[in-house]
């Protein structure tokens, strides 16, 4: 820590520059760049650029070359302008929002909610003055959004607007960066970023033709989906209006929930007395846990979504490419990973969803997944050779059920697919410091068995279990964990229950976004036409003459930054789906859904067909 600008300025004697761009969007496309302002730090030089006509490119004003610091506020914004302009990308970016998120990850305001981030909150804990009004602001942020054509006199006017938040820029880095408390780890994060936005810019091949006729029949489709479902599962958790539209029915559907056994103790219930039916906290915990008894939660679970998408119309950005574009919005979670809407992102979309997914022709897909990558991660952070070889050569599932006396260690997903699907939740709740009770629910047995469990796994990897103590310890001291490259999570107090089991969750998640990120900078690096991320996983696009070519590099990238981000030896393992024209992609999951939505899809066409035919 203690870094000034100063400092940075002797180690990028090229120039510190501050920066900030004003464009308009346009939804599945690369933006319309209006305007951009450059100050530089130690000369005071002001260069500006506007855009005299829409879709115009104008050279770079600047060149950011290995011996300058670009610095701005939410990199994507900028380096997308920057990529809509086809100039290239800075060589170094200092991010400030992603500082100023790092050190408030994790906390909290008097009412407890998490802490604003945006560069106005930011500026204002820092004493920061804006110059310019709120009113002010959003008039100009409507009329550039508004787009083509500017009058030289509004033009002026916003190269002066956006010039303002330069000079507060600079001002807010001036209090800011003293607080960054490894520059190189922040730098790392702006090479994160310019990855990212090369993301954003590629966006993933969509069948355009389906997409359009999903949007055409939304409302036939909808009804229909949910009448197959309904004849085939008779939940009763939808009913129709006069209008033929599907809606929740939260008695019919807490009858359903209760005639699977499940009580108001075993499946969270409103403060009305009906159901939950929150998806991050019940459906999809629920549908993995009782994924072979009860498969008909998983269904509903993907039902509701595909509502909740198809009541929007489908309006997923697609450019005139074919191309889902929008924003992958890094950094977003406790843990950095990227939370991109799933209403404007297809791969982040319904699984089902995702077989929209198609190459173009002349170009194969390539789907790149890293298997039970937390379980890795933990054991490679623990140097526990045992939980290691239980990730490379051993199913981690099946493993603990054997650990716990379930079965031998030689069983497999062949032998034992029920116990399997059993002891997932198992594992994944075992990542974060399962309680005694909670284990006690999962497998259905009494806290007491479930406790000695629990001691005879630390017993079995002592190395875990001393990693684990180190890590708790450390938490309590430090009041923050930390990824192997500096992604903090704050904790306010020393954490307990829930808090705790999140913190100890940070190494796991954290330290796998890291070598997500990693990954994603080396394939943009090397030219790679990085789609997107999902989760654990990458889509990319090679030319069907070359995709093995392009697909070992892909390897080779996530297999190097495995071993940045763990340490020499420790690369995770990775599956691959390969989708070539005219082929759609196909999660597993999502199949059965998807085959009820085109099954709907082909009877609202036909119906349409004979309409018009009368």
């Amino acid at each position: 820590m203690g870094y000034s600008l100063d400092d940075l300025y002797s180690m990028f004697p090229g120039g510190v520059y501050f920066a900030d761009t004003e464009y308009a969007t346009v939804d599945g496309e690369l933006v319309n760049g209006v305007c951009a302002c450059f100050h530089e730090y130690r000369t005071g030089a002001v260069v500006t650029l506007a855009v005299e006509t829409e879709g115009q490119r104008p050279p770079a004003p600047l060149s950011f070359g290995p011996d300058t610091l670009f610095i701005c506020y939410s990199a994507t914004a900028e380096l997308g302008f920057f990529n809509s302009m086809r100039w290239r990308l800075p060589y170094n970016v200092l991010d400030l929002w992603v500082e100023y998120r790092n050190l408030t990850n994790g906390k909290t305001d008097n009412q407890g909610c998490d802490l604003e981030t945006g560069i106005l909150t930011a500026c204002h804990s820092y004493g920061v003055i804006d110059t310019t009004s709120v009113d002010e602001k959003e008039r100009m942020r409507q009329r550039i959004m508004a787009g083509f054509p500017f009058t030289p006199e509004e033009m002026a006017t916003i190269v002066e607007y956006c010039s303002a938040d330069v000079r507060m820029l600079c001002d807010l880095a001036e209090r800011l960066v003293p607080d960054i408390w490894d520059i190189e780890q922040a730098l790392h994060r702006g090479r994160c970023q310019k990855a990212i936005s090369c993301m954003e810019a590629n966006g993933t091949p969509v069948d355009v033709d389906k997409l359009a006729l999903l949007r055409k029949h939304t409302r036939a489709i909808r009804r229909m989906v949910v009448k197959n479902f309904e004849a085939e599962y008779h939940t009763g958790g939808y009913d129709f209006d006069k209008q033929g539209d599907p809606h929740m029915v939260w008695k019919n559907y807490t009858a359903w929930v209760h005639s699977m056994g499940f009580t108001e103790e075993t499946w969270p219930h409103t403060s009305r007395g009906f159901a939950g039916a929150d998806d991050d906290d019940i459906l999809e915990p629920m549908a993995i846990k009782y994924t072979e008894q009860f498969p008909a939660i998983e269904q509903f679970r993907q039902l509701r979504k595909f509502l909740t998408l198809a009541k929007s119309e489908f309006k997923f950005p697609v450019g005139a490419d074919g191309r889902n574009r929008c924003r992958m919005l890094p950094f977003s979670a406790s843990t950095s990973r990227s939370q991109p809407k799933t209403s404007e992102n297809i791969p982040n979309a319904t699984k089902a969803l995702r077989s929209l997914l198609r190459p173009a022709p002349g170009q194969v897909l390539i789907h790149r997944d890293w298997s039970n990558a937390e379980y890795g991660i933990v054991a490679a952070l623990a140097d526990d050779d045992k939980r290691w070889h239980n990730y490379m050569y051993r199913d981690a599932y099946l493993t603990k059920a054997a650990d716990f006396g379930y079965c031998d260690y030689d069983a497999t997903d062949e032998t034992h697919h029920d116990l399997r699907n059993k002891f997932k939740p198992v594992v994944l709740a075992g990542q974060y410091m399962q309680s005694a009770n909670g284990l006690a629910e999962t497998l259905g047995i009494i806290v007491q068995q479930a406790a000695t469990y629990q001691k005879r796994e630390l017993a079995l990897y002592p190395k875990y279990k001393a990693w684990l103590d180190h890590f708790n310890e450390n938490i309590a001291f430090d009041l923050y964990a930390d990824t192997e490259f500096g992604w903090r999570l704050h904790t306010t107090k020393r954490p307990t229950g829930h808090a705790l089991r999140t913190a100890v969750n940070h190494p796991a998640q954290g330290n796998c976004a890291e070598i997500m990120r990693y990954a994603a900078c080396l394939m943009t690096e090397q030219g790679i036409d990085l789609c997107c991320s999902i989760h654990d996983a990458f889509m990319v696009v090679a030319d069907e003459d070359r995709w093995e070519e392009v697909d070992a590099v892909l390897v080779k990238c996530m297999n190097d930054a495995c071993e940045a981000v763990l340490g020499d030896g420790y690369i995770l393992r990775s599956s691959r789906d390969v989708v070539h024209y005219p082929d759609h992609y196909s999660h597993t999951d999502g199949r059965k859904m998807w085959s009820k939505i085109e099954a709907a899809l082909e009877a609202a066409q036909s119906t349409c067909l004979q309409v018009s035919e009368v």
